[in-house]
């Protein structure tokens, strides 16, 4: 039996109108569809057949706009390449953004709990209410740990 390497790109979706920012809400459905689309694009046929085994949607949240997206070792670059040109997410305008590339779901807790941290160290500085503080810090640092949850997301 062969054993299929995995890569799990940590993505961030930052929504180009800042006024919907509340209001967006990515669902791993979506962000699936709208990658493979791009991927479509750019690859073609080649490109979808090679990535679809494997790929899915592992998490997303919404208090961050941060999702988990799953593919096999080598198909990743095809992935990867496509993110930057994924511009809607349902019809709303965004920017998806790779923060991280990691082997295995415990890496990129790690490296999303780190991150999480120091955005929050940038970004309470600037805050001046106490109640606005406390509601920034719950969402930067309680985000539940993907390998917890096993709802896996593959159309």
């Amino acid at each position: 039996m062969v054993r299929f390497k995995n890569r799990y790109l940590v993505l961030e979706a930052i929504p180009i109108d800042g006024k919907n920012k509340s209001k967006f809400h990515m669902k791993p459905q979506a962000l699936y569809s709208a990658i493979l689309e791009k991927i479509e694009l750019l690859h073609g046929d080649f490109g979808v057949a090679a990535v679809r085994n494997g790929f899915l949607t592992k998490y997303c949240s919404e208090k961050t706009q941060v999702a988990y997206v799953r593919a096999r070792h080598g198909p990743h670059k095809l992935v990867a390449s496509a993110i930057p040109l994924v511009t809607k997410i349902e019809g709303a305008q965004v920017t998806l953004k790779t923060i991280y590339t990691g082997g295995s779901v415990m890496q990129c807790n790690k490296f999303l709990r780190d991150y999480h941290i120091k955005e929050l160290e940038k970004t309470l500085p600037l805050i001046k209410d106490e109640d606005e503080r406390k509601k920034v810090q719950e969402s930067f640092l309680c985000f539940r740990q993907v390998g917890e949850e096993r709802s896996n997301i593959n159309p």
